[in-house]
């Protein structure tokens, strides 16, 4: 169960209030994980609703696996000079 948008500021340390509102000045705490909260995406959806097959972790993928494959060149990475 999540909490709400004043129970999740109240666990928050002063040191992650002052990160979270660098990002969004003249906004309050409370406002920012409201919109947070308010995006979430439950795990059934991502599980079953994807075009992509999940991965597993006994072949894990990153972003250079895709690059090396996708970019011409040597190794499927362009020579830059």
């Amino acid at each position: 169960e999540l909490p709400d948008a004043d129970q999740a500021q109240l666990r928050l340390p002063d040191s992650a209030r002052r990160d979270l509102l660098e990002w969004y000045s003249g906004y309050e705490v409370a406002d920012v994980l409201s919109m947070v909260l308010s995006r979430e995406v439950p795990l059934a959806q991502l599980l079953h609703g994807g075009a992509f097959p999940a991965l597993s972790d006994d072949r894990p993928y990153n972003e250079y696996y895709f690059l090396r494959r996708l970019l011409p060149g040597p190794n499927g990475l362009e020579d830059v000079h």
